[in-house]
């Protein structure tokens, strides 16, 4: 069983014919920047990916309920002092439907290769939506150096919506994995987001941990990581969970 979990790279496996997998997880992110000091819950993080055949994996993907406070440097209205004040941003994304299907089989120094295309539909509430329709491709790799040992990765391309307008957003990422025993593997991955977001400077994140095989048809996952620069956030950590029926 080969998951899209946990890290921001996608496997370049797909879910065999006449299977699906249901992955799903919860998400804690932490910023501070200036005087403003941000935390986020993701909750969700649904993906329904189905083995249509050998060739072709249905995908369907929702990052689920985000619930975000954010503590700042206010003045108060009545004495003009300094205080914190809090502010709330809750409600759901969008969600996006694709599919996976393989470019490369691995020869010599040849990887496996899988292309990812999908397109983002707007279901989410406003605060949390970009209000449009927005493609996506991915591509998905991995190479295996030996048998408990591969380097693996992505590279996105997006057209992303905007209260400004549709930019091109790229992405790409770098990772390995080391399979400790039967049922317990590692993985450390660098990931970014090229630019963050309009008009703002590239993100750069590491994040690694433990993914555990308790069964033939159960995972659970565990990551933490934290920002390489000021766009990035300053320290993530999830737990994840993925089954196949």
């Amino acid at each position: 069983m080969v998951s899209d979990r946990p890290g921001f790279s996608d496997s370049y496996a797909l879910v065999p014919r006449g299977y699906s997998h249901l992955e799903f997880g919860y998400t804690f992110g932490y910023d501070r920047g200036d005087s403003r000091r941000t935390k986020n819950h993701t909750l969700g993080k649904f993906s329904l990916r189905t083995g249509l055949t050998d060739e072709f994996e249905l995908r369907l993907k929702w990052t689920g309920f985000s619930f975000t406070e954010s503590l700042f440097e206010d003045t108060s209205r009545w004495a003009g002092r300094r205080i914190m004040s809090n502010d709330h941003d809750d409600g759901g994304t969008d969600m996006s439907i694709g599919f996976k299907s393989p470019l490369l089989k691995p020869k010599g120094l040849i990887p496996n290769l899988s292309v990812i295309p999908a397109i983002s539909l707007p279901t989410g509430t406003n605060s949390k939506s970009t209000g449009d329709v927005d493609p996506e491709i991915r591509l998905a790799w991995k190479y295996a150096l030996n048998d408990k040992w591969s380097i693996y990765g992505v590279g996105l391309a997006t057209a992303l919506s905007g209260g400004e307008g549709r930019f091109f957003q790229s992405g790409a990422s770098l990772a390995t994995y080391y399979q400790f025993t039967k049922h317990v593997g590692g993985f450390v991955e660098y990931y970014g987001l090229y630019p963050s977001a309009r008009g703002s400077d590239c993100q750069h994140n590491v994040d690694f941990g433990p993914v555990i095989l308790v069964n033939d048809n159960f995972q659970i996952d565990l990551r933490a990581g934290f920002g390489l620069n000021e766009e990035a956030p300053d320290f993530v950590a999830g737990i994840g969970f993925c089954v196949r029926f």
